[in-house]
């Protein structure tokens, strides 16, 4: 501050002298002290309110604004890394969804290959009862017509034998006799 009135004094007697010399008035240091020393006050209040009021608020709105800037890179870490933490979380997720969707496939597999055993084993045991069922029914069945062809035989025979004279008799009886004798000698031997 002091250098520019310093500058006034020493060159404004010069300017003064200039202008002269063209035949305007000159305009002297008198005219410019007023609006220098308004300058001067002006900019001592200005440097004043700045350094009272001004510098404080801007270091303040300054240290702020590098705190809320410092928070925010901290906030943009944390959803970063929280992030980063999701996506490892939601891959786990898929491989342990893969790997439990596999083992129930597996053990869909064993209990259809057991449902599957299971099932050809009653089937084969259905099947052999009923074979069994089948082979005593037709055995009965057999039972039955062999009683039933030999009563009816017999009843026949019977008959005929009441129909046969007496020599026609002994000699079926000696007949029947020899057939029994060759029988019991084939079983013999």
């Amino acid at each position: 501050m002091l250098k520019v009135l310093v500058i006034f004094f020493v060159f404004g007697n010069y300017v003064k002298s200039a202008f002269a010399e063209h035949g305007e008035q000159a305009v002297g240091i008198e005219s410019l002290t007023i609006p220098a020393i308004n300058f001067g006050v002006y900019l001592l209040l200005l440097i004043f309110v700045y350094k009272k009021y001004l510098r404080v608020h801007i270091q303040n709105s300054s240290k702020a604004i590098e705190k809320f800037m410092q928070r925010s890179a901290e906030q943009l870490a944390e959803a970063e890394q929280s992030a980063q933490a999701i996506n490892k979380r939601k891959n786990r997720l898929e491989d342990e969804k893969i790997g439990i969707i596999l083992k129930y496939k597996k053990e869909g597999e064993i209990q259809k290959d057991r449902i599957l055993a299971k099932a050809l084993q009653k089937s084969d045991k259905i099947l052999a009862e009923v074979q069994t069922q089948i082979d005593k029914e037709l055995a009965k069945a057999e039972t039955e017509i062999e009683q039933e062809v030999f009563k009816i035989a017999l009843a026949e025979a019977s008959e005929k034998f009441k129909q046969m004279s007496e020599e026609q008799d002994k000699q079926l009886r000696g007949n029947v006799l020899e057939v029994l004798l060759n029988r019991s000698m084939n079983n013999m031997v």
